[in-house]
């Protein structure tokens, strides 16, 4: 061997392994800031989809808790920007762990505020379904009642053209010359007749 400073060799083996782990670290901050990014953009268009939403909201109770939503929609934003601030350069804002956790903390309100939302969307959903389905039945049931009554009409017009018919038959037959008192009793049937139709 050559003559060499004992040591000296772990000095050399540990290089290497400094450098990987800066690579390291450097791979999992790209990464993280990639991440990050794309967060911050997904969050800008949630942004615009609840601008949007608060737009065509009607009811005053929903639009509140919606803007409460763009609220911690938007802190999640600066959040999301602080977090990288705070990846590029190091210790500039606050520690990590508090940023993260702050993070974290409004994201459970916000994950709350969604549920209750949700949760009153769905019940006025079901409430709108429940007065549609009563309408239906109300129309279904007068549509019901107009068939019926319809078909009444029908059979008690059909009634009356063979009344008319039996009249006119009877006064054909009255010109002929027949017997009054047979006139008369077919007339009485006629009339027996249209009583019963009316």
């Amino acid at each position: 061997m050559r003559n060499m400073v004992p040591g000296s060799k772990k000095k050399e083996s540990n290089k290497y392994p400094k450098t990987l782990k800066k690579r390291k670290r450097c791979d999992r901050k790209m990464i993280d800031i990639l991440l990050v990014v794309s967060g911050i953009i997904t969050i800008c268009i949630a942004i615009g989809m609840n601008i949007s939403l608060l737009k065509i909201t009607e009811d005053t109770k929903l639009k509140k808790k919606w803007i409460w939503l763009l609220g911690l929609v938007i802190f999640f934003l600066f959040g999301y920007i602080a977090f990288l601030i705070n990846r590029i350069i190091p210790k500039i804002l606050c520690s990590g762990g508090l940023l993260v956790g702050s993070i974290f903390f409004f994201g459970a309100i916000f994950v709350l505020v969604v549920m209750e939302i949700s949760t009153q969307m769905i019940k006025k959903l079901q409430s709108k379904n429940r007065e549609l389905t009563d309408v239906t039945r109300a129309l279904m049931k007068a549509n019901q009642n107009l068939v019926e009554t319809e078909n009444e009409l029908q059979l008690k017009n059909e009634q009356l053209k063979g009344t008319l018919e039996d009249f006119y038959t009877v006064r054909v037959k009255m010109e002929k010359g027949k017997n009054k008192q047979k006139i008369k009793r077919e007339n009485e049937d006629i009339r027996k007749k249209i009583n019963r139709i009316k």
